[in-house]
């Protein structure tokens, strides 16, 4: 919820700093825009399910609902990782494969994970199977591989004179929050699952 309200809040104010209000419809745009809003959506749509009618289907929305939100994600990062290797075939045909790579990850553990988990009071997760380890090792590679790629192309600007341009300082920034996040993401949820 914290990520959602946060992510809201940063939105809105690099909104008022910029024109991207003025900015024509994209499919960019929106996906930018169903992921500011759909984490909000999730939030508030779970934490009024009902589990008196099973779990299931609370974990089964926070499944689906999270792996849509991740996989917006990743395909914004990736669009921004082919705009700084617009002509390099491998980065695009890695990065899509890895991005595939993902989505039958996140499938197979909807799949065979969710009906799998032991739920405690309120809905709240007490136990996992193991292939829910791809929703975490799946995202971390992929992110791995793309803020290495940013960095090493911010490190090539860097040594260019292009240090200062505010597109690269954007690019890193975004790219280094997006891989901690997710980082943090992949050992959070576990370690609190395995804790309670």
């Amino acid at each position: 919820m914290a990520v959602s309200v946060s992510s809201l809040r940063r939105g809105r104010c690099n909104s008022k700093n910029s024109d991207a209000r003025s900015l024509q419809w994209s499919p960019a745009k929106v996906i930018f825009l169903f992921i500011r809003y759909m984490t909000i959506a999730l939030q508030v749509s779970v934490s009024v399910a009902n589990p008196e009618h099973g779990c299931g289907a609370v974990n089964l929305g926070w499944a689906i609902g999270g792996s849509i939100v991740m996989a917006s994600v990743e395909y914004i990062l990736i669009l921004r990782v082919f705009a700084l290797y617009p002509q390099n075939k491998l980065v695009r045909y890695t990065s899509v494969l890895l991005y595939v790579i993902l989505l039958s990850a996140l499938a197979i553990a909807i799949a065979l994970g969710v009906p799998s988990i032991k739920s405690g009071d309120h809905c709240i997760v007490k136990e996992v199977p193991k292939v829910m380890m791809l929703t975490v090792l799946a995202p971390l590679v992929l992110q791995t591989v793309l803020f290495t790629l940013t960095s090493w192309k911010l490190a090539k600007a860097l040594r260019n004179g292009w240090g200062k341009v505010p597109l690269v300082v954007v690019l890193l920034r975004d790219g280094t929050w997006a891989f901690f996040i997710v980082f943090g993401d992949c050992v959070y949820n576990p370690t609190i699952i395995h804790i309670s």
